[in-house]
């Protein structure tokens, strides 16, 4: 539960190449190459947004780097972490965990904490599922996060209850759960994150993060690189969705502008407001450490 501290709002980036991960989903190349120069675009945009809500250390985020990058880009983990900002584990790949067996996950995740630990110079104790899809209808992916990491912010919840149940049925013992508030908001279900904060009206969030702290929970917004950015930097052309068939091609082309394009002009005003006085929270791992 929240003490009696003045509780803030705590923001975390899925630090995620759009494009390399979508290239991998699709299956239209085996091997595709990060958009190095898109996702240094995108830190320095995020990175200059935050040093605008410097209040006793607000401005720190927590970045879920896919590891993949920190093998391909070294120097852009370490640049996020200079700064002080906390590095998280996105898992190797942007992969869908629940298709992988557990032998699979278990190399992925020691792999990844591996890499993303020598990159930043600093001890990786939090970990965010790609897609939040980790399975969660049996202990054993879990259990295996808990053998690396000492958070987990992959569990959507509407109340403080249903993250002990859950610890209890996993059998997590050790692991901390930093979960994403979830609830309806004037009949829509919504997640504190994403496209729902791009999309939907700056109040609903704002009605989220009441609730959130009406249950207790810290309230946790989590949004992408590419939602910070007009430039669309990380879109696939449909020339390049050369195995795709027409339909499919014009639907993914349609999914990328509403991902790439549609509300983010509005992101960084409706931070703000969100934000307020009291500025944001810093690291997630800081919030750890004081309860």
């Amino acid at each position: 539960m929240l003490g009696d501290k003045e509780i803030k709002t705590f923001l975390s980036i899925d630090f995620e190449d759009f494009s390399h991960d979508l290239m991998r989903d699709l299956s239209i190349t085996k091997h595709p190459s990060i958009r190095l120069e898109a996702l240094y675009k995108s830190y320095y945009q995020i990175n200059n947004f935050l040093k605008k809500q410097e209040r006793d250390g607000s401005s720190k985020a927590t970045f879920f780097c896919t590891a993949h990058i920190a093998k391909k880009a070294p120097d852009l983990i370490k640049a996020i972490s200079n700064e002080g900002h906390e590095i998280g584990c996105h898992y190797y790949y942007h992969d869908i965990m629940e298709h992988q067996t557990n032998k699979m996950v278990e190399k992925m995740l020691g792999r990844a904490r591996d890499c993303l630990e020598d990159a930043s110079n600093q001890k990786v104790v939090g970990f965010r599922a790609p897609k939040f899809r980790i399975c969660k209808h049996s202990p054993d992916q879990y259990r295996i996060v808990q053998k690396y990491f000492e958070y987990d912010s992959s569990f959507f919840t509407s109340s403080f209850a249903s993250v002990n149940l859950f610890k209890k049925e996993m059998g997590l013992n050790t692991l901390k759960i930093l979960p994403i508030f979830q609830d309806k908001v004037f009949g829509v279900n919504m997640k504190m994150g994403g496209s729902y904060l791009k999309i939907f009206p700056t109040f609903m969030t704002k009605k989220l993060i009441e609730k959130s702290k009406n249950e207790g929970l810290v309230p946790h917004i989590y949004l992408h690189p590419y939602e910070f950015s007009t430039e669309q930097d990380f879109r696939l052309k449909i020339s390049q969705m050369k195995n795709l068939h027409i339909v499919k091609k014009l639907s993914w082309a349609m999914r990328q502008h509403q991902w790439l394009s549609v509300g983010n002009n509005s992101i960084p005003k409706k931070l703000n407001y969100l934000i307020g006085s009291k500025g944001l929270g810093g690291r997630l791992s800081g919030y750890l450490l004081d309860r």
